[in-house]
């Protein structure tokens, strides 16, 4: 007969229980010997619980793959609870193994599913199993609760930039300085891959392409953890992160590829019919043939697609004579709009109902200690003002939101004299760090017909 040894050991049972892996072994081989087992393969899923999706059972997948190629004629494990703490899971797996007839032994236990009694005490272990895992479950969550409304970390792995001090997460002031560096550089260089370089050259930070992309999106950084804003003290201004999240939703300021045009306004401009980016087109050559004059910009929804009855062409020169006569003009009246928002909105109203939630999830906890409610009814009121609080905490105004410091910075100066020192490179760059978006707000056909626009500034 061909054995497999099956042993599992979640992270907490093996220092609790002694059921290390080893332990476990070390009895599976002693059985197969005496019983003139072959050993065929050991499978072992070290720190996975019994409750855990069958799919993350990674070393109990590839068991399932070996009988299903039939090289297994019978599993053993010492305990059922190694097996499954899950009823349905077990029975998912039995039907596995019935149709490849393989059969399994619990070392330790005794079972005979060949009668119905058998199988009747194999069911009330499982239920056992399960519910005893159901607790442990529930212990946990509440105990987890209890951490989230002291604002407690839940766990040891902290983002860069955070340390857990007296069980609280507070910034790591060793880094905390070096993740606003590259925040702020990835909003003037546009570009993850030129951001990961740059924190690799100057922070020494060994970030992947995609590493870099996931801090760049992490709400940990505005003190947001386990789903709850203000959990901490954030390490990002909520302003600067949310321009982050616009490049990063835009797409744009791809690595340029070698030989390729230089287009100012890619990414930027769109369809004021469907609402599609234009894409750019490198226009007509000049008559050296070397260069391109009249780069534009159309709605693929039309050019491509048929979809959109936009027959629009937006040529870049025109367009950027537009913004640099413009650009102070908007700057300012975006100024005053952020300003009269602040004024009319107020974070008082919203600092008011998030404290008022939070008081309610004090008094919940202690109705529940006290014994004065059940379980039910505190797992339904903390859902109602936890929903309440994560209501409020989006219902307030843009966190304080000002004018950011480049913006503020080009009011001070002649926009003209500074862009026309700019590489063309530098020149995209420039309109890309300060805009989200270009709406076309007004469009008459032909070269001389007047168009207007509409800004979105980051």
């Amino acid at each position: 007969m061909r054995a497999a040894l099956y042993i599992r050991v979640s992270s907490d049972e093996q220092a609790k229980h002694g059921l290390s892996l080893d332990e476990q072994e070390h009895d599976l081989r002693e059985y197969a010997a005496a019983h003139d087992y072959t050993v065929m393969g050991l499978y072992a899923d070290e720190g996975t619980t019994a409750r855990k999706g069958l799919h993350l059972r990674k070393e109990l997948q590839r068991l399932l793959e070996d009988v299903r190629a039939g090289r297994v004629d019978i599993i053993l494990f010492i305990k059922l609870d190694r097996w499954f703490r899950n009823i349905a899971d077990f029975y998912k797996v039995q039907t596995v193994l019935d149709n490849h007839k393989v059969d399994w032994i619990a070392i330790q236990e005794d079972y005979n599913t060949n009668t119905s009694a058998g199988r009747l005490n194999l069911n009330i272990r499982l239920s056992i199993a399960q519910n005893e895992s159901d607790q442990t479950s529930d212990r946990i969550k509440f105990v987890f609760e209890g951490k989230k409304r002291r604002r407690e970390a839940l766990t040891g792995i902290m983002p860069l930039g955070y340390r857990i001090e007296n069980k609280h997460i507070v910034p790591d002031p060793q880094w905390a300085e070096a993740v606003q560096d590259i925040f702020e550089h990835f909003l003037l260089s546009q570009s993850v891959l030129e951001t990961t370089v740059y924190a690799r050259e100057k922070h020494g930070i060994n970030w992947r392409h995609i590493s870099t992309r996931r801090a760049l999106k992490n709400p940990s950084y505005i003190g947001t953890f386990y789903g709850i804003p203000d959990y901490t003290q954030g390490i990002i201004a909520p302003d600067t992160f949310q321009r982050v999240q616009q490049v990063l939703t835009a797409r744009r300021m791809e690595a340029p590829r070698a030989g390729s045009l230089t287009f100012l306004f890619s990414g930027l401009i769109h369809c004021p019919e469907c609402g599609h980016v234009l894409v750019a087109n490198r226009g007509h050559k000049y008559r050296n043939q070397t260069e391109y004059k009249n780069k534009l910009y159309r709605c693929p929804g039309h050019m491509v697609e048929k979809e959109c009855r936009w027959t629009g062409t937006i040529f870049e020169r025109p367009l950027e004579r537009y913004l640099l006569d413009n650009l102070k003009t908007r700057l300012m009246e975006h100024a005053a709009t952020i300003r009269q928002h602040r004024k009319a909105t107020g974070s008082e109203k919203a600092a008011r109902k998030i404290k008022a939630a939070r008081e309610a999830l004090d008094r919940l906890k202690d109705l529940y200690v006290d014994g004065c409610i059940d379980r039910a009814t505190y797992d339904k009121d903390f859902k109602k003002y936890n929903r309440q609080l994560q209501e409020a905490s989006k219902e307030a105004p843009p966190q304080g939101r000002t004018l950011p410091d480049n913006l503020t910075a080009l009011l001070a100066v002649d926009i003209e004299s500074v862009y026309c020192q700019l590489s063309v490179e530098g020149k995209k760059k420039f309109w890309h760090a300060i805009l989200y978006r270009i709406d076309v707000a007004h469009y008459e056909k032909g070269r001389g017909g007047r168009k207007e626009y509409r800004l979105t500034f980051l």
